[in-house]
C-alpha cells in the first residue's frame, strides 16, 4: 500500500516562555491531543474574533513595551525555548495579517494563546476576573434545599444563563464557573453529554467560549455596579473599551506579564521604563516575527 503523503504545513519558529510551554505539553499530552493541530484549529476560530474584538492596533510606542516586557518574561524563571509550529498553510497567512494589521508581536499573541490552553483555572480566575476561588468540591454539585438556583437535577439550555444571577457586588467566579458546568452538562447532545469523545470533540470544536462567557458576565456585573452607583461616566469607558473583556483584551495588571497583553494604550506604558530602550540586536520577538515561513511537506502537526 503507497505511503500517503501528509497534508502541507506552514513551519513557524518561535519562541515561548518554558513555564508557558511545559504546562501546555502536560495538557496536551494529559489529553491525549496533537498539539500543533489543537494549536492551528484553535487560531482558525480565535483569529477573526481577535480581529473584531480588539478596536485598534499598538503603536509603535505600545509594541515597543509589550516587547520589551516579553523579553523580560524570558528571562525569569527556567527561561524560553525556541520551538517549531506546523500550522495549517491559511492559518499561518492569517496569523500573520492580524499580528501585522493590529501591530501585535507575534510572540506575544501565541504565548498568550499557549497560556489560555495550558494555564490551571484557579490561575485563570485570579488574573482574569479578580477572583481566587476556593477549591471546587463534589459536594458543591449536591442539591440544596435552601437554595432556589439551579442543581445538577435541573436542565438549562446552552446560553441561556441569566446575568440577572450575579448580582452587583456579588460576583462570583467559583459559583458561575459550576453553573457553566452544568449548563454543558444539560446539552441538548447526548454525544457530548454521553460519548467520551464526544465531551472532548464538544471542548476542544470552541475551547475558549467559556472564557468569553464568563468575561462578559464580569462586564455585566461591573456595569451593574456602576450604574447603581450613579457612576455613568465609567459605564461609558467600559462600554469604550469593552474589548478590555475578551480573552485576547482583557489585561495582566502584573509588570511581569505585560509581554502577554495583545494591545495596550499608550496612557498606560511608562514613558521612563527602561523598557522602552531600543531592542538588542539579536533575539528579538521582532526579529522572530520576521522568521519566513516555509511549507513543511515531509511532517504533519504534532
Amino acid at each position: 500500500m503507497p505511503t500517503q503523503n501528509p497534508p502541507n504545513r506552514s513551519k513557524l519558529t518561535i519562541r515561548v516562555w518554558a513555564p508557558i510551554f511545559e504546562a501546555l505539553v502536560a495538557r496536551t499530552d494529559a489529553a491525549c491531543l496533537r498539539r500543533d493541530f489543537l494549536i492551528s484549529k484553535t487560531l482558525q476560530m480565535e483569529l477573526p474574533r481577535i480581529k473584531i474584538e480588539l478596536p485598534h492596533a499598538n503603536t509603535p510606542k505600545a509594541r515597543r513595551y509589550i516587547e520589551a516586557r516579553l523579553r523580560a518574561l524570558f528571562a525569569t524563571g527556567s527561561g524560553s525555548k525556541q520551538i517549531s509550529l506546523a500550522l495549517d498553510p491559511s492559518v499561518a497567512t492569517e496569523l500573520e495579517s492580524v499580528c501585522t494589521d493590529l501591530n501585535i508581536p507575534r510572540e506575544s499573541l501565541l504565548n498568550r494563546l499557549f497560556l489560555l490552553l495550558g494555564a490551571s483555572g484557579e490561575f485563570l480566575a485570579d488574573h482574569f476576573f479578580e477572583f481566587t476561588p476556593e477549591p471546587i468540591s463534589q459536594s458543591d454539585f449536591q442539591a440544596d434545599e435552601n437554595k432556589d438556583d439551579l442543581t445538577p437535577f435541573e436542565t438549562l439550555p446552552r446560553n441561556l444563563i441569566p446575568s440577572s444571577w450575579y448580582r452587583a457586588g456579588s460576583f462570583d467566579v467559583r459559583a458561575l464557573a459550576l453553573d457553566l458546568t452544568r449548563a454543558d452538562e444539560a446539552s441538548a447532545s447526548y454525544d457530548s453529554a454521553l460519548a467520551p469523545l464526544g465531551r472532548v470533540v464538544s471542548v476542544v470544536s470552541d475551547p475558549f467560549r467559556w472564557y468569553r462567557w464568563m468575561l462578559l458576565m464580569k462586564l455585566q456585573q461591573d456595569e451593574i455596579g456602576s450604574r447603581e452607583a450613579g457612576k455613568l461616566e465609567v459605564v461609558a469607558a467600559m462600554e469604550a473599551e469593552r474589548w478590555i473583556y475578551t480573552p485576547f483584551g482583557v489585561l495582566f495588571e502584573e509588570k511581569e506579564m505585560h509581554g502577554l497583553n495583545c494591545c495596550m494604550l499608550d496612557k498606560w506604558v511608562d514613558d521612563d521604563s527602561p523598557s522602552l530602550m531600543p531592542a538588542p540586536s539579536t533575539g528579538s520577538p521582532a526579529q522572530a516575527d520576521a522568521t519566513t515561513t516555509t511549507d513543511e511537506k515531509s511532517k504533519g502537526a504534532k
